[in-house]
């Protein structure tokens, strides 16, 4: 996903594609973040989905995430059209990438499940997520 791909939704259906600077007040009267998928394998491309704040559980809130997603990026230089998931590795930014993503997820299913069989691990992937 790139920086413009994630979306937010406030009461009355106002969307803000692009964050600016939004105050803490502004922040929380957020009521849903969308990420566009743009092309995917079912070729419904462009596609908005939308997921709803979660005010009960905060710290599993997608629109929390998606808010921390976008200032991390921005904090980091990336423009609008680069993409999202980045971190520094010293003093380079660095793409987050689904192999990585891939080798979490078995790690933290083998922390959970010790005797998983190596073919039922080799099911989990980035995709899994989803």
């Amino acid at each position: 996903f790139l920086v413009e791909d994630v979306r937010f939704c406030f009461e009355g259906g106002v969307e803000t594609p692009r964050l600016t600077e939004l105050s803490n007040d502004d922040r929380d009267q957020c009521v849903a973040a969308g990420l566009l998928y743009k092309i995917q394998k079912n070729r419904q491309n462009r596609q908005l989905q939308w997921y709803n704040r979660n005010r009960s559980y905060p710290r599993f809130c997608f629109v929390n995430s998606a808010f921390h997603l976008v200032d991390n990026a921005l904090y980091l230089g990336q423009a609008w059209d680069e993409p999202l998931c980045v971190y520094k590795a010293g003093d380079v930014t660095k793409m987050l990438t689904g192999l990585q993503m891939t080798e979490y997820l078995r790690f933290i299913t083998l922390l959970v499940f010790p005797r998983i069989s190596t073919s039922e691990l080799n099911r989990i992937s980035s995709h899994s997520i989803r």
